[in-house]
């Protein structure tokens, strides 16, 4: 009897992780495997997901054993600190044949992940960072304006807009900590002429959403910019976002520029990481209806088109991207060796797969 394919979840027992989880064991096709440090919290999770199985790692070294070891088909990675154990995590990964997809929206750790590409070919896997909202969010309304156009785009804007609710006493956790604290980091940035260059950190627009609530975005630097431009071959992007996490006021937006240049300072970054992932994010419902991206796109002919990507929760669409993402790859749906973005290698399909609607204006 052939058995089924393994996803597993690093990170099973964390809000994501163990969300995530719950999607993926709904698919009898392939075999659910949550993994984390503590065997009586993935015991509690485990009795929640008829038909999955639980592997205990002490960390990243423990668990890059494991993989090597088993090699499942699909390591999901909710861990965090995608820059440094998440390479070492996806490299091992890659070495043994298996698929792998994170989180990583930040500017730190997506350029490494995509730069696994030619050993994850030689590897015959595929490597898909920013499997979210993060990335997906924008990447699939820019894709969605680029596909099949006999036009070649110019210039891309690109706006993030999440709305979520926080549960009582949670945190905000690894992972989310990791990318906000290394998405500061270095100031802002923006796509010019094909390059990575530096731009003001700080500056805020108003937009409209299609639901007419008007949300303030600042212009930060995230890992959208490089999806954009990947998935639309586009020289020049820019992009804000909206973040209920982020700061608001006159003085913080001043203090930014300021804040984001400490935190290169190693011990400063990595105290910061340990203190925004232990925060209690305060029990709310979302600030609005929708989730939104939001994406302009300037042609060669001078012509500008624009398209909004609405979804529900931002974290419940950033789990069933993920999911639908670990799902095609162990399925082998449009997979190829490489290292890819999300919309890059399945098209803007995948956000609407996740449950999300593009509107072109």
């Amino acid at each position: 009897m052939t058995s089924l394919p393994e996803i597993w979840v690093l990170g099973a027992t964390g809000r994501s992780g163990s969300d995530i989880a719950s999607i993926l064991v709904k698919n009898k096709d392939v075999t659910t495997v949550i993994v984390g440090r503590n065997q009586e919290r993935l015991d509690t999770l485990a009795t929640t997901l008829p038909g999955s199985r639980a592997e205990v790692a002490a960390g990243p070294d423990a668990i890059i054993q494991l993989i090597k070891d088993k090699k499942p088909a699909v390591v999901v990675n909710m861990l965090g600190d995608y820059a440094n154990a998440g390479v070492a995590i996806a490299r091992a990964a890659v070495s043994s044949g298996t698929h792998y997809t994170d989180l990583a929206a930040d500017l730190a750790s997506v350029p490494l992940l995509l730069g696994l590409h030619d050993e994850a070919i030689a590897g015959g896997a595929t490597v898909v960072p920013g499997s979210g909202y993060g990335v997906v969010g924008t990447q699939g309304a820019v894709a969605r304006l680029c596909e099949g156009s006999s036009r070649k785009a110019r210039h891309i804007h690109v706006d993030g807009l999440p709305a979520m609710a926080t549960k009582a006493e949670g945190t905000v956790g690894d992972a989310l900590a990791h990318s906000i604290i290394d998405g500061m980091a270095g100031g802002g940035k923006q796509v010019i002429d094909g390059k990575l260059v530096s731009a003001p950190m700080g500056t805020y627009v108003e937009l409209t959403t299609p639901d007419g609530d008007k949300v303030t975005c600042g212009a930060v630097p995230a890992g959208d910019l490089i999806a954009a431009q990947r998935c639309s071959g586009v020289p020049d992007v820019s992009v804000t976002a909206n973040s209920s996490y982020g700061p608001a006021g006159l003085i913080a937006r001043l203090a930014i520029p300021v804040v984001s240049t400490i935190m290169l300072l190693g011990p400063v970054k990595r105290y910061a990481q340990r203190y925004l992932a232990s925060v209690q994010a305060p029990a709310a419902p979302m600030p609005r209806k929708h989730t939104w991206g939001h994406a302009v796109v300037t042609f060669d002919d001078g012509t500008e088109q624009e398209a909004w990507l609405q979804a529900g929760d931002a974290s419940d669409f950033t789990s069933a991207v993920c999911s639908e993402v670990a799902l095609r790859l162990a399925r082998g749906t449009k997979a190829r060796p490489g290292a890819y973005t999300p919309c890059e290698i399945f098209g803007s399909e995948i956000a609407e797969a996740a449950g999300a609607k593009i509107i072109l204006v």
